[in-house]
């Protein structure tokens, strides 16, 4: 028996009863023998190289699964003010709220393992990964915690330049140093992130819809700043006797025109005249020339925010003018935020916190983590629908009950989400226990723009 494996049999307890699986920390990797998985340097891809018909070949590789060029063309794109902006908005509303761990039983064992689960790392690359390619990894690191005495993972987010998808046998791969790694969600080392769909999500990417309009969204926004350099201080028109070059009064309004700032001046000969006088003129574009610029810059923004955010109406307000279409906007946000909760904290559960409680000998006590996306006056809202419903409730007891009939009042509180009491508790004049929920506030400081 070799040093490591003594070290490892220190640490991996005996399998569960649980789940006749293996226990994790796992064993190591199959293909390779490592413990920890390496990534190569990751794809390099600089925006100068990026043209339209490179992005749509880069797209062409992403939709067979292969991620090398499309994670460096998200990274390229996230220099884009818009994609930057509508992309930490998304993220900062999902960050920004309560993170709640409660536990699977009301137990003291179910609060136990509630309070001892610790995870919160590498959501924000793993979920913007999500986001703009429709799938991310992670490799579960096991770290040993003295304090504790025991193993805890920590995610470590795979760099999604190395992962790819197998269409002939429907798994997902990583590319490490030493070789070519299968992904195996939930075993105690990968953690896959596929919130859209567990087969093909990267057809659900938002770079497929984004990466031809930021590249017009940038074009635009170099034209329009060659356009404002040659044209926004106009060009002064100095007029000039003909036959005056070279006499001493040219040569005073030639000398004037200097102190003039640096706008560009041209001198233009009036005519024969002797007595036609000296004079100075203002040339500048018309001011609806450069709305071609402004208007596909507001045009390309639109669409990388409809492609990130599933909306552009709270960007667009001053343009559609109604506090409502703000409204409904900041109600789609709110279905996307609570869409990416849900569907992180399913990868959360069933690839991080169940081998973590599969390790410590009770998976049946896996901790539930999750966001909390209730708005607060969602809360009223439901509160004033349950006092209205509780009200016809009564209303409608009185009407049946000449006809010695009764409506269903348990039914009806658990349509409208009231709490009851067991009838074991009840019976007892007890109160029904209180699940555990531990909450940590919401990160309101802002995210860095993604790398």
């Amino acid at each position: 028996m070799s040093i490591l494996d003594a070290a490892r049999a220190l640490f991996v307890r005996a399998p569960s009863p649980l789940l006749a699986a293996p226990v994790v920390p796992p064993l190591p990797i199959p293909e390779t023998g490592e413990d920890y998985a390496e990534a190569s340097i990751p794809s390099l891809l600089s925006p100068a190289q990026v043209t339209f018909d490179v992005a749509r070949s880069i797209l062409l590789e992403h939709e067979r699964g292969e991620f090398g060029l499309s994670a460096a063309l998200a990274r390229v794109a996230t220099r884009n003010a818009d994609v930057a902006g509508a992309l930490n908005q998304r993220l900062l509303t999902l960050f920004g709220r309560d993170h709640c761990i409660e536990p699977a039983t009301d137990t003291a064992a179910g609060e136990r393992y509630a309070r001892d689960l610790a995870q919160r790392s590498a959501e924000a690359d793993m979920l913007r990964d999500g986001v703009m390619l429709g799938a991310s990894a992670g490799q579960l690191v096991w770290t040993f915690d003295e304090e504790r005495g025991e193993q805890i993972p920590v995610l470590d987010p795979w760099p999604s330049e190395h992962l790819s998808y197998d269409e002939w046998d429907g798994h997902w791969y990583a590319a490490t140093r030493a070789g070519r790694v299968k992904i195996t969600p939930g075993d105690g080392r990968w953690v896959l992130h596929t919130p859209w769909s567990p087969r093909r999500p990267f057809f659900y990417g938002a770079i497929r819809n984004l990466a031809e309009w930021v590249l017009r969204d940038d074009n635009a926004a170099k034209a329009y700043s060659r356009f404002v350099e040659l044209h926004g201080n106009g060009i002064l028109k100095a007029y000039t006797p003909s036959g005056a070059r070279g006499t001493p009064e040219y040569a005073a309004f030639i000398a004037s025109l200097r102190n003039m700032g640096r706008s560009p001046v041209i001198p233009l000969p009036r005519s024969k005249d002797p007595d036609a006088t000296y004079d100075v003129e203002l040339e500048t574009m018309a001011a609806e020339v450069s709305k071609v610029f402004t208007e596909m810059l507001r045009i390309a923004g639109g669409r990388v925010r409809l492609s990130i955010l599933g909306q552009d109406l709270t960007s667009q307000n001053n343009t559609v003018g109604t506090n409502a279409s703000s409204s409904n906007g900041m109600t789609v946000s709110g279905r996307v935020s609570a869409a990416d909760a849900a569907a992180w904290a399913e990868t959360l559960r069933a690839q991080v916190i169940r081998p973590w409680a599969q390790y410590r000998g009770r998976i049946d006590l896996a901790p539930h983590a999750y966001y909390d996306t209730e708005e607060e006056g969602d809360a009223k809202a439901d509160a004033d629908a349950a006092k209205v419903a509780a009200e016809a409730l009564t209303g409608w007891r009185a009407l049946l009950a000449a006809q010695g009939r009764d409506v269903d009042a348990v039914a009806a509180a658990e349509r409208w989400g009231v709490p009851l009491l067991a009838p074991d508790a009840q019976a007892a004049g007890g109160r029904a226990a209180r699940r555990l929920v531990l909450r940590t506030p919401g990160r309101r400081l802002g995210l860095p723009a993604a790398a």
